[in-house]
Protein backbone atom coordinates (compact mmCIF):
# COMPACT_ATOMS: atom_id res chain seq x y z
CA UNK A 1 0.00 0.00 0.00
CA UNK A 2 1.36 3.28 -1.01
CA UNK A 3 0.65 7.04 -1.72
CA UNK A 4 1.96 8.35 -4.69
CA UNK A 5 2.85 11.92 -2.51
CA UNK A 6 4.21 9.90 0.52
CA UNK A 7 8.01 10.20 0.17
CA UNK A 8 9.32 6.55 2.53
CA UNK A 9 6.50 4.95 0.15
CA UNK A 10 8.36 6.17 -3.49
CA UNK A 11 11.38 5.14 -1.93
CA UNK A 12 9.48 1.78 -0.66
CA UNK A 13 8.36 0.97 -4.05
CA UNK A 14 11.66 1.87 -6.05
CA UNK A 15 13.00 -1.00 -3.62
CA UNK A 16 10.08 -3.59 -4.05
CA UNK A 17 10.43 -3.17 -7.99
CA UNK A 18 13.69 -4.17 -7.81
CA UNK A 19 12.63 -7.29 -5.79
CA UNK A 20 10.19 -8.06 -8.39
CA UNK A 21 12.29 -7.42 -11.50
CA UNK A 22 15.10 -10.03 -9.28
CA UNK A 23 12.29 -12.77 -8.49
CA UNK A 24 10.11 -12.58 -11.82
CA UNK A 25 9.47 -15.81 -13.01
CA UNK A 26 8.93 -17.12 -9.75
CA UNK A 27 5.06 -19.06 -10.21
CA UNK A 28 4.53 -18.22 -6.01
CA UNK A 29 5.73 -14.92 -5.97
CA UNK A 30 3.15 -12.03 -6.62
CA UNK A 31 4.15 -8.40 -6.38
CA UNK A 32 1.62 -6.23 -6.09
CA UNK A 33 1.05 -1.80 -5.17
CA UNK A 34 -1.84 -0.45 -4.67
CA UNK A 35 -2.74 2.98 -4.24
CA UNK A 36 -4.07 3.88 -0.99
CA UNK A 37 -4.92 7.82 -1.89
CA UNK A 38 -7.51 6.47 -4.20
CA UNK A 39 -10.56 4.36 -3.26
CA UNK A 40 -13.46 4.10 -5.68
CA UNK A 41 -16.30 2.55 -3.08
CA UNK A 42 -19.05 5.17 -2.64
CA UNK A 43 -18.96 5.00 1.13
CA UNK A 44 -15.36 6.15 1.19
CA UNK A 45 -15.50 9.37 -0.92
Amino acid sequence: VYTPWCINCDVTSKQVEKLAKYFKGQPDLIFARIDASTNEHPKLQ
